[in-house]
């Protein structure tokens, strides 16, 4: 499928604002159409970003970069479950 990029448009119209992405599933910070939580990182399957699931929805862009930073550095960086 085809690659990520940071200010591409997702299929849901949120817009990458930042990826990761290993062997098997990748993580996506973007920016969602919604006044309440406007920022979200996904979980996908690797080279899939219309497979967008498990979201963690944000108040404003620092917590969703720390979530980011967490779900990219924990055991999911390493291929494993969803906590």
């Amino acid at each position: 499928m085809s690659k990520m990029n940071v200010g591409d448009i997702l299929h849901n119209g949120a817009e990458v604002l930042a990826f990761f992405e290993n062997d098997k599933h990748g993580v996506v910070l973007a920016k969602w159409i919604n006044d309440i939580t406007p920022y979200v990182t996904w979980k996908y399957f690797e080279g899939d970003p219309r497979s967008t699931t498990w979201g963690h929805y944000c108040h404003d862009y620092a917590e969703a970069w720390k979530d980011f930073q967490d779900r990219v550095s924990g055991n999911f960086a390493k291929g494993a479950k969803d906590e």
